[in-house]
Protein backbone atom coordinates (compact mmCIF):
# COMPACT_ATOMS: atom_id res chain seq x y z
CA UNK A 1 0.00 0.00 0.00
CA UNK A 2 2.94 2.33 0.71
CA UNK A 3 3.94 1.96 -2.59
CA UNK A 4 1.01 2.78 -4.56
CA UNK A 5 0.93 6.08 -2.71
CA UNK A 6 4.43 6.55 -3.52
CA UNK A 7 4.17 6.01 -7.08
CA UNK A 8 0.94 8.48 -6.88
CA UNK A 9 2.72 11.11 -5.67
CA UNK A 10 5.23 10.65 -8.10
CA UNK A 11 2.47 10.60 -10.36
CA UNK A 12 1.77 13.98 -9.28
CA UNK A 13 4.68 15.48 -9.34
CA UNK A 14 5.64 14.21 -12.97
CA UNK A 15 2.33 15.21 -14.43
CA UNK A 16 1.25 11.37 -14.53
CA UNK A 17 4.04 9.87 -16.51
CA UNK A 18 7.02 7.72 -14.68
CA UNK A 19 10.17 6.37 -16.33
CA UNK A 20 9.85 3.30 -16.95
CA UNK A 21 6.76 4.84 -18.14
CA UNK A 22 3.50 3.97 -16.25
CA UNK A 23 0.29 5.82 -16.13
CA UNK A 24 -0.98 5.03 -12.66
CA UNK A 25 -4.85 5.20 -11.47
CA UNK A 26 -5.42 3.35 -8.14
CA UNK A 27 -2.25 1.58 -7.40
CA UNK A 28 -2.10 -0.01 -11.36
CA UNK A 29 -1.21 0.53 -14.63
CA UNK A 30 -3.21 1.92 -16.99
CA UNK A 31 -2.88 0.71 -20.77
CA UNK A 32 -3.16 3.38 -23.32
CA UNK A 33 -5.61 2.78 -25.85
CA UNK A 34 -3.59 3.52 -29.20
CA UNK A 35 -1.75 0.91 -31.15
CA UNK A 36 1.86 0.90 -31.34
CA UNK A 37 3.59 2.05 -34.08
CA UNK A 38 5.96 -1.01 -34.99
CA UNK A 39 9.08 0.96 -36.95
CA UNK A 40 11.67 -1.73 -38.58
CA UNK A 41 14.69 -0.62 -40.98
CA UNK A 42 16.38 -3.21 -43.14
CA UNK A 43 19.31 -3.49 -46.14
CA UNK A 44 18.28 0.73 -45.92
CA UNK A 45 14.85 0.99 -45.92
CA UNK A 46 12.33 1.72 -43.56
CA UNK A 47 8.95 0.76 -42.57
CA UNK A 48 6.50 0.76 -39.98
CA UNK A 49 2.81 -0.86 -39.46
CA UNK A 50 0.38 -0.11 -36.08
CA UNK A 51 0.36 -3.44 -33.91
CA UNK A 52 -2.09 -3.10 -31.41
CA UNK A 53 -1.41 -2.72 -28.17
CA UNK A 54 -3.62 -5.31 -26.48
CA UNK A 55 -2.01 -8.03 -28.64
CA UNK A 56 1.14 -7.11 -28.20
CA UNK A 57 0.70 -6.94 -24.63
CA UNK A 58 -0.79 -10.72 -24.26
CA UNK A 59 1.22 -11.80 -26.51
CA UNK A 60 4.62 -10.90 -23.83
CA UNK A 61 1.96 -11.79 -20.95
CA UNK A 62 1.61 -15.34 -22.33
CA UNK A 63 5.44 -16.12 -23.10
CA UNK A 64 6.12 -14.39 -19.31
CA UNK A 65 3.45 -17.09 -17.65
CA UNK A 66 4.08 -20.20 -19.62
CA UNK A 67 8.14 -19.70 -19.43
CA UNK A 68 8.66 -19.24 -15.73
CA UNK A 69 12.25 -18.65 -15.21
CA UNK A 70 12.97 -18.10 -18.41
CA UNK A 71 10.90 -15.17 -19.15
CA UNK A 72 13.03 -12.04 -18.71
CA UNK A 73 12.73 -10.62 -21.34
CA UNK A 74 9.55 -10.63 -21.33
CA UNK A 75 8.81 -9.39 -18.28
CA UNK A 76 10.57 -6.32 -19.16
CA UNK A 77 8.48 -5.49 -22.44
CA UNK A 78 5.50 -6.01 -19.93
CA UNK A 79 6.76 -2.87 -18.27
CA UNK A 80 6.83 -0.62 -21.43
CA UNK A 81 4.04 -1.52 -23.55
CA UNK A 82 1.44 -0.29 -21.54
CA UNK A 83 2.63 3.35 -22.70
CA UNK A 84 5.03 2.98 -25.12
CA UNK A 85 4.59 4.79 -28.39
CA UNK A 86 6.62 2.94 -30.83
CA UNK A 87 9.08 0.33 -31.22
CA UNK A 88 12.17 1.00 -33.27
CA UNK A 89 14.11 -2.17 -34.58
CA UNK A 90 17.18 -1.30 -37.05
CA UNK A 91 18.23 -4.63 -38.72
CA UNK A 92 20.94 -2.86 -40.28
CA UNK A 93 23.00 -1.81 -36.82
CA UNK A 94 21.95 -5.19 -34.96
CA UNK A 95 23.47 -7.67 -37.74
CA UNK A 96 26.85 -6.09 -36.36
CA UNK A 97 25.68 -6.35 -32.82
CA UNK A 98 27.05 -8.90 -30.07
CA UNK A 99 23.60 -8.48 -28.45
CA UNK A 100 20.94 -6.62 -30.23
CA UNK A 101 18.30 -3.89 -29.31
CA UNK A 102 15.18 -2.51 -30.04
CA UNK A 103 14.28 1.34 -28.79
CA UNK A 104 11.21 1.40 -27.19
CA UNK A 105 9.94 5.10 -27.49
CA UNK A 106 7.25 7.39 -25.33
CA UNK A 107 6.67 11.16 -26.38
CA UNK A 108 10.59 12.12 -26.14
CA UNK A 109 12.21 9.38 -23.96
CA UNK A 110 13.64 6.55 -25.63
CA UNK A 111 15.11 3.49 -23.89
CA UNK A 112 17.29 0.69 -25.70
CA UNK A 113 16.71 -2.47 -24.73
CA UNK A 114 19.69 -5.03 -25.69
CA UNK A 115 17.74 -8.46 -26.19
CA UNK A 116 20.37 -11.07 -26.53
CA UNK A 117 19.95 -13.80 -29.44
CA UNK A 118 19.00 -16.32 -27.11
CA UNK A 119 15.89 -15.23 -27.08
CA UNK A 120 14.87 -16.65 -30.14
CA UNK A 121 10.63 -16.69 -29.22
CA UNK A 122 10.76 -12.54 -28.89
CA UNK A 123 13.21 -12.06 -31.88
CA UNK A 124 10.81 -14.51 -33.69
CA UNK A 125 7.86 -12.61 -32.91
CA UNK A 126 9.20 -9.28 -33.91
CA UNK A 127 10.07 -10.93 -37.19
CA UNK A 128 6.38 -11.99 -37.61
CA UNK A 129 5.43 -8.79 -37.33
CA UNK A 130 8.09 -7.36 -40.26
CA UNK A 131 6.84 -10.28 -42.32
CA UNK A 132 2.86 -9.46 -42.37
Amino acid sequence: MALCKLLSNLQTIFGGYLWPPFIIKGGKKQMKKTNIIFEWKHKGVTSQKEVGRQALYDIFDGIAKGFKGDNEMSLELLKFIPTIDKIYIDEDININQDVPGIVLIEGDNKELLKIIRYHKIVWSIFEKFESE
